[in-house]
């Protein structure tokens, strides 16, 4: 079943949603994956679960692909790298890591 018809959200939401992400398929993709996982703890007394499947559906939708990842990886080694050889460097890069 497609995640549009699991969501509460219609057709209009959804196109609205797309628009609002400006063409960023990744960032739609990961919204409507964390709606639908927000949808499915809803109703549930005990959320036991929620905020590792809320940090499971950033992480995965945060890489564009297996290329994007490692290039990621690469830069953050490379950084801590720098980190370790020179302490005095900000630790303020441009390193940018999921929540």
């Amino acid at each position: 079943m497609p995640l549009d018809e699991q969501l509460v959200m219609g057709a209009e939401e959804m196109e609205l949603l797309r628009e609002l992400c400006d063409g960023d398929e990744l960032h739609y993709d990961m919204v409507r994956e964390l709606l639908s996982v927000e949808r499915k703890y809803r109703t549930m007394t005990r959320r036991s679960g929620l905020f590792k499947a809320l940090e499971d559906a950033v992480q995965k939708g945060f890489y564009d692909g297996h290329d994007d990842a490692v290039s990621f990886a690469q830069r953050k080694k490379k950084w801590r790298d720098d980190v370790a050889t020179n302490p005095t460097l900000d630790e303020e890069t441009d390193i940018d890591a999921p929540a």
